[in-house]
């Protein structure tokens, strides 16, 4: 089936296109001739316009030395006499199949093969065969030094350029036709039956039955590699993880992280492999025009790594992108320097999406990404030799277009950098998907819970004032406290203002939402009136799902007040039944019946969100907020937590509990700091320990007129 024909377009012939490198040459020579009248430096001159090149010193130097004389005109005939019967080709790479050749002039087109292969040179091969006359001159060469000699061949070679290059169109057009006319040629092959024997000629039609029985065992081998290239990655991931779960516990702490991170590193590698079989066997066949290494550095290898450090933390993004290079370079013919490329731009990827909060700013994070990944692609390229590595089977059988270094960097950096801006791309589609099956929370679905105008803030604000501005309050406590330990601010900060959420169904039986003394716990049971305060945190669970907030907020809506005690009516409770008409003893006083349900906080966000709520809404009951009164409470409540265990299943040390405090400290003294009291501006209001009169008393001023 390999009918695929280049068709090279002969732009000139022979003698025709020899005789223009002389005539360029004699040209340049004549006129710098002429214009020696006007000194050394304005021949040069005209030598180098004429020629259209650069010359070194050492060039100059020898043009001086011979002069602008008829032995220099006449020297390029003897330099490119050899040259004469020659086609000059771009690269010879493109005559291992065989090509038509037409003449430009007499618009014929002959078929060329075997033995007429041998008609061409390279442009390398012919200036190489120019740079060598220098070693063995005649004629007028020989009165010249060895130097010299080199100095002039080396301008003249400069003058070559080939004379056959390929006509796309034309050659497009010649495969259709082939392909059209093909008829497959199907020939049963029996076991035991003698292709060639050794010492034999191979015929074309022996050789192509060798062909298609070595590539039938490539195929029939792909599947088996395939099955033990997975048996071993996955026994080098399960081990890997095992280790790393028993050394480092807190980094694969989260189980469900770990189920999804391999599973995304599965498929991320399935992915990669389809998408080389699409660059290489759809793309690259169909678009011919751009080069395997282009297609290659296309390839968004920094998606994967991006969406899951967009999901979770960075030390298991980082651990994600050492499996996975490992993986690309396994599946890419065990080509262990891509796998480092892979490695690399994935880090960077994760350390660009670390302030990650907008979408801009993703793509923003893509357009860095990308930046690295063209310069990784450079030096990936130049440690491979300029080329692809063409020991991996996949390059093998296809053709890379025989470009030059600089050309191959140029593409793969082009496709590098194309790959790395889309991988932004890919990850901002992705991220809603996951964000919505697994209830994962990102920084950018934060962002839009952290908006005051959220249903759920609305509703808060209506049904339960007290509680919203306590939850504002508590978020900038805490956001402060998050930022001065290393913790996660945004997700702190959205955290409060949705930790008490339950409390918008009962808000009048919470302290901070009631109005005109109207307290409805002072005719309940201790009991009861504990398990309203407590239900919050179930009420609370229950609304996050139904707005999807996500697991990560629900943390904080569990765990802000931990397994701690309902103090206030746990003591009541005792109280009354130390009375002995209360109807209520001892017995039926439970403990458990007074706690939350937790737990406890699990992580350093969860533990600074219950410091800062339990804080605030001490010293909120103050009634002489002075700044050591403030101070006071601050160290009593968060000595209080500690001692009672609250903390001791989060990740927050000593050091971090001090850095909360002062925190703490100093935004809640700026809170409750004095104002200047102005002159009668409490004239008319009830005296300390009066009650306000209700919205349905009358005023004192309606009263005086009745």
């Amino acid at each position: 089936h390999d009918l695929l024909v280049h068709h090279f377009n002969l732009l000139q012939i022979g003698k025709r296109f020899h005789q223009s490198w002389i005539d360029r040459w004699n040209l340049a020579v004549s006129n710098a001739r002429e214009k020696s009248d006007s000194g050394v430096e304005a021949s040069i001159k005209e030598f180098t316009n004429a020629l259209k090149v650069e010359l070194s010193e050492q060039e100059k130097k020898a043009l001086l030395r011979v002069g602008f004389s008829s032995n220099l005109e006449n020297s390029i005939i003897d330099s490119f006499g050899p040259l004469k019967e020659f086609k000059i080709i771009k690269d010879k790479g493109m005559l291992k199949r065989g090509i038509f050749l037409r003449d430009l002039k007499s618009r014929t087109k002959n078929m060329v093969q075997g033995q007429f292969q041998a008609d061409f040179l390279s442009l390398e091969e012919a200036r190489k065969n120019v740079r060598d006359f220098s070693s063995t001159p005649s004629g007028a060469w020989k009165r010249w030094s060895l130097k010299t000699r080199r100095a002039i061949v080396g301008i003249q070679s400069r003058l070559l350029s080939s004379n056959v290059s390929i006509n796309l169109s034309e050659s497009q057009k010649l495969k259709t036709e082939a392909l059209q006319n093909f008829k497959p040629l199907v020939r049963q092959l029996n076991k035991g039956e003698v292709i060639v024997r050794e010492g034999e000629k191979v015929t074309p039609l022996q050789e192509a039955y060798l062909k298609k029985i070595a590539d039938s065992r490539i195929r029939e081998g792909k599947l088996s590699r395939l099955i033990f290239e997975a048996l071993f990655g996955t026994l080098f991931l399960g081990l890997a993880l095992l280790f790393i779960r028993q050394q480092f516990p807190r980094l694969l702490q989260r189980k469900r992280d770990l189920t999804i991170a391999t599973v995304w590193l599965i498929l991320s590698l399935a992915s990669f492999k389809l998408m080389l079989i699409f660059q290489f066997e759809i793309l690259a066949l169909n678009l011919g025009y751009f080069p395997l290494v282009f297609f290659l550095f296309l390839i968004p290898t920094a998606a994967p790594a991006m969406v899951l450090r967009l999901l979770m933390n960075s030390p298991l993004a980082i651990l994600f992108a050492v499996f996975y290079s490992l993986g690309a370079s396994i599946l890419l013919d065990k080509a262990a320097l891509f796998g480092i490329h892979v490695a690399a731009i994935s880090f960077a990827a994760t350390l660009f999406l670390k302030n990650c909060r907008t979408r801009g700013e993703l793509y923003i994070a893509g357009l860095h990404t990308a930046l690295i990944c063209a310069l990784s692609s450079v030096f990936l390229i130049t440690a491979w030799g300029g080329s692809l590595p063409v020991n991996a089977n996949l390059f093998k059988n296809l053709d890379n277009f025989g470009l030059s270094t600089g050309q191959n960097i140029f593409w793969g950096a082009l496709g590098a950098f194309i790959g790395g801006w889309l991988s932004s791309v890919i990850a901002l589609v992705i991220i809603p998907i996951f964000e919505n099956l697994f209830d994962y929370t990102t920084d950018l679905k934060l962002l839009e819970l952290a908006r005051l105008d959220h249903p759920l803030l609305r509703d808060m604000v209506l049904k339960a004032p007290g509680t919203y501005h306590h939850s504002i309050l508590v978020g900038s406590l805490a956001e402060a406290a998050a930022e001065e330990t290393g913790a996660n601010a945004l997700l702190v900060r959205v955290g409060a203002y949705y930790h008490d959420i339950g409390k918008i169904y009962h808000a009048e039986y919470f302290v901070e939402n009631q109005t005109w003394g109207h307290n409805p716990h002072e005719n309940m049971k201790p009991q009861l009136s504990a398990k309203m305060i407590i239900s919050h945190v179930k009420e609370g669970r229950q609304l996050a799902r139904k707005y999807k907030l996500g697991q990560s907020l629900i943390d904080f809506i569990e765990q802000h007040h931990g397994r701690s005690l309902v103090k206030y009516f746990y003591n009541k409770a005792h109280e009354m039944a130390e009375d002995p008409d209360s109807g209520l003893s001892p017995d039926q006083i439970k403990e458990e019946d007074f706690r939350y349900p937790g737990p406890n906080p699990q992580s350093k966000e969860t533990a600074i969100l219950a410091l800062a709520d339990a804080c605030e809404a001490a010293t909120r009951s103050l009634v002489d907020p002075t700044s050591a009164r403030i101070e006071a409470m601050v160290d009593k409540i968060i000595t209080q937590i500690f001692v009672e265990g609250i903390l001791e299943e989060a990740d927050i040390s000593l050091k971090d509990i001090h850095l909360i405090g002062r925190e703490f400290k100093r935004i809640l003294l700026s809170v409750h700091h004095n104002r200047i009291q102005y002159p009668d501006q409490e004239e008319g209001l009830p005296r300390n320990g009066e009650e306000s009169p209700s919205p349905n008393s009358k005023s004192p001023v309606s009263t005086q007129k009745k």
